[in-house]
């Protein structure tokens, strides 16, 4: 029986980075649950379809992705955050949440997953 793939939320503004996310998610089985270039879409798939982590960008245009990333840990869903600002940008109630830089490395993305217990 195969096992079913892991789905992940993709919340990312920029359809390049997003295209080029999706990629690397498909690349270790991982289904992409978007992408959402928005606070509503992204809390939008949230209520549709759980997925089983999320991987936000922080700044979405004049928004921030914290509100999605509050919504997510009421859901005990385990979130990976992407900036290509400094650390210092991030709230503190998820200073130990995997950050990853801009750009993302593929092998960042998938040390960021075993993190959160998607990929072993």
């Amino acid at each position: 029986m195969t096992e079913k793939p892991h789905s992940i939320l993709l919340v990312e503004d920029n359809a390049i980075i997003a295209l080029d996310m999706s990629q690397m998610l498909a690349s270790f089985g991982c289904d992409t649950l978007g992408p959402a270039a928005n606070v509503e879409n992204a809390l939008r798939l949230i209520e549709q379809s759980p997925p089983d982590a999320a991987m936000l960008d922080i700044n979405l245009g004049t928004d921030r992705s914290w509100p999605i990333a509050y919504a997510l840990r009421e859901r005990s869903i385990p979130v990976i955050l992407a900036s290509g600002y400094a650390h210092s940008e991030i709230e503190s109630d998820f200073a130990a949440t995997p950050l990853l830089p801009k750009p993302v490395m593929k092998s960042d993305l998938r040390h960021a997953l075993v993190r959160v217990g998607i990929l072993s």
